[in-house]
């Protein structure tokens, strides 16, 4: 946080609190995404594109789930009788219970199909997506808790291998995005890439 207060050349112990504890939440939403998403992102699980996790979906949970609902059914609870029971060591499981839950895996999936069928067919990059959202939060936080900071991307420096933006913003932003996801460095470039564009 002492690097954050310096380069915004703020001292106040109440923002840095206050910044302190958004920044935790911050990080904490981000890089739990991060490594339950397949981005791709250095951190996260194995890249799948949307059409893949989509036809996943698909396959291996809403037709299972429906398969399962329709065989729990009222009109094929005979082919479920029990009877004679002495052999039976299991306890039966809530069947009430059990239908609710896997309606709701059923319905939740479902709307997650749909959702990612949505951006396949706008040819959407969640990456893209991830880093532009992570970039507006991060602005709304430093806005709020440094409103004579004005964002911008900074100047453009050329170097050796490239070129880097430099600004107050940019290095507070570069400083969180380096802390939030430490040892990542494709997501700091990928992000402040697109903060240049």
């Amino acid at each position: 946080m002492t690097e954050i207060m310096e380069a915004a050349a703020i001292e106040d112990k109440k923002i840095e609190i206050a910044l302190q504890k958004e920044l935790r939440e911050l990080a904490y939403d981000y890089l739990f995404v991060v490594l339950t998403t397949p981005l791709k992102l250095k951190l996260s699980p194995k890249y799948r594109t949307l059409s893949k996790r989509v036809r996943w979906l698909r396959t291996n949970v809403i037709k299972p789930a429906e398969i399962l609902l329709s065989a729990l059914s009222p009109q094929n609870s005979i082919m479920l009788s029990e009877w004679p029971q002495d052999e039976m060591s299991v306890n039966a499981p809530n069947s009430k219970l059990l239908k609710n839950q896997l309606f709701k895996i059923h319905d939740r999936v479902s709307q997650l199909e749909r959702l990612l069928s949505g951006r396949v067919e706008e040819s959407c990059d969640l990456t893209v997506e991830f880093l532009a959202d992570l970039n507006l939060h991060l602005y709304e936080i430093l806005k709020h808790h440094f409103p004579q900071i004005v964002p911008s991307r900074g100047t453009y420096t050329k170097g050796g291998s490239g070129g880097t933006m430099h600004g107050r913003y940019i290095e507070i932003a570069r400083i969180i995005v380096s802390e939030i996801f430490p040892g990542d460095r494709t997501i700091a470039n990928r992000f402040f890439a697109d903060l240049g564009k």
